[in-house]
């Protein structure tokens, strides 16, 4: 299936900063994983602003509502 995300500077409405179409393959339970701006490079500069993520799969309508992106710390893997 092909998702497309976006990136908004708003919850509803407004213009998409970015976007991006990814092909997934789903696992037998539905889940998937991605990398946003494997395909289309991001600009680190767009994160200084508040963001909301859109997402519509193989060309349905964007879901709602769309998820504000929040800032979390990025620790390495434990090592066992």
């Amino acid at each position: 299936k092909d998702i497309i995300f976006k990136l908004y500077d708003v919850p509803d409405g407004g213009a998409a900063l970015f976007t991006e179409t990814i092909g997934v393959q789903p696992a037998t339970d539905g889940t998937f994983s991605v990398k946003i701006g494997s395909v289309t490079p991001l600009d680190s500069a767009l994160f200084a602003q508040q963001l909301y993520l859109g997402i519509a799969v193989s060309g349905e309508a964007e879901m709602v509502p769309r998820t504000q992106l929040t800032p979390t710390p990025c620790n390495p893997p434990e090592t066992l």
